[in-house]
């Protein structure tokens, strides 16, 4: 096992034991068992500068020492969980061999009795979603480059493996919900999968893009906003996190997939400056417009790296990937309204932009990806 840290100047190596933590509300200990495990191994809490704790299905904590250098520790929390291994095989097998501007943190020790990942720390960077959120300019050439970047990973993967369907990714299957699922949805939920049932054309267009999935590549699982980091310096380097989704499955949903949580991001934003209905719809078409550059220059990036048998070989591909944009559109929809536990005017006119995608992909493809599509 290695050490912790094992990035730092100084290694600590003499500490006689967890030291006070800065906190915030946070026992990171008994919350994390982080504090377990820097105890095992001799690491002080209270010799890092900086410790903060993120949110979300995993604990993700980042540890920062007085001189910039840390570490990003994630732990997987099921005990028996295929996700830490696909994440800790796709690192040491597959992203080694990745090239290109688009940097993958390395992932510098594992601990399998605890779950536990350490990955170098990226400095001072934020995610493109909140640089998105913020309105700050993004980086010249980030969208070429993350297209490119998907390009070359998708060209990895052999083609024999079976494909996997990622229900976080996709609205296949909601036209298709049992009544014993129905029980387990909310009001809001039952309300949106109801008018996907309702409307036999989407219905029909969503069931072809489910038979139209084949395993032609490597896919990141969860490629979106929130997972690109930007650096805050001039030159605004990208680095992509978070492989745990990692699988052999149809580059198209993934592609389709970063587009569609472009869009919902890039429609929501706008709400709180738009408490109308009539006007947040004009700001949300005036926002699409600006979009369609960043989406088109993505595609053509990744036009550059893939490889024939995913680009010529598959004359389809543009539709597919608008399709699949509208599909996890629907699916972020869902999301929403499961969180707030309503359906709201916006969210329906949503549902009606991505139901326009799923069920005229060809016009839709123009706009997203340009006039070469």
């Amino acid at each position: 096992m290695g050490r912790l840290l094992s990035t730092g100047p100084a290694a600590p190596g003499t500490s006689q034991g967890p030291g006070a933590l800065p906190r915030t509300g946070i026992d990171l200990g008994s919350a994390t068992g982080l504090g377990r495990h820097l105890e095992r191994r001799g690491e002080r809490l209270d010799e890092y500068s900086e410790v903060r704790v993120g949110s979300g299905r995993n604990v993700v904590v980042s540890l920062v020492r007085p001189e910039g250098h840390g570490v990003l520790v994630k732990q997987h929390r099921k005990r028996s969980d295929e996700r830490y291994t696909a994440e800790c095989a796709v690192h040491s097998t597959v992203l080694p061999r990745l090239g290109g501007p688009v940097r993958v943190p390395r992932l510098l020790n594992t601990y399998p009795e605890d779950r536990i990942l350490e990955f170098e720390f990226v400095r001072d960077a934020q995610s493109l979603a909140d640089r998105m959120t913020d309105a700050r300019p993004l980086p010249g050439g980030c969208f070429p480059e993350l297209g490119g970047f998907l390009g070359l990973l998708h060209a990895l993967s052999p083609v024999s493996e079976p494909a996997v369907e990622d229900e976080r990714a996709q609205m296949i299957g909601y036209e298709r919900v049992s009544p014993e699922e129905f029980s387990l949805f909310s009001a809001a939920e039952i309300r949106v999968v109801r008018l996907v049932q309702s409307d036999r054309r989407l219905g029909l267009a969503l069931t072809r893009l489910g038979r139209s999935l084949r395993p032609l590549g490597l896919l990141h699982g969860d490629f979106r906003a929130e997972n690109v980091l930007v650096s805050r310096d001039d030159a605004g380097r990208l680095s992509v996190i978070d492989w745990e989704l990692s699988r052999h499955s149809d580059p198209a949903a993934e592609l389709g997939y970063f587009i569609g949580n472009l869009l919902h991001r890039a429609w929501y934003a706008v709400r709180a400056q738009r408490p109308d209905v009539e006007s947040w719809q004009a700001a949300v078409d005036t926002r699409t417009a600006e979009l369609s550059a960043d989406t088109a220059a993505f595609w053509r990036g990744y036009l550059e790296t893939a490889p024939e048998r995913l680009t010529l070989r598959r004359p389809l591909l543009p539709l597919l990937v608008t399709a699949h944009a509208g599909s996890a559109l629907l699916s972020r929809v869902v999301g929403d309204v499961r969180a707030t536990g309503r359906v709201t005017p916006r969210d329906l006119l949503v549902i009606g932009r991505a139901r326009d995608l799923v069920v005229h992909p060809a016009s839709s493809a123009r706009a997203l990806l340009g006039s070469g599509s």
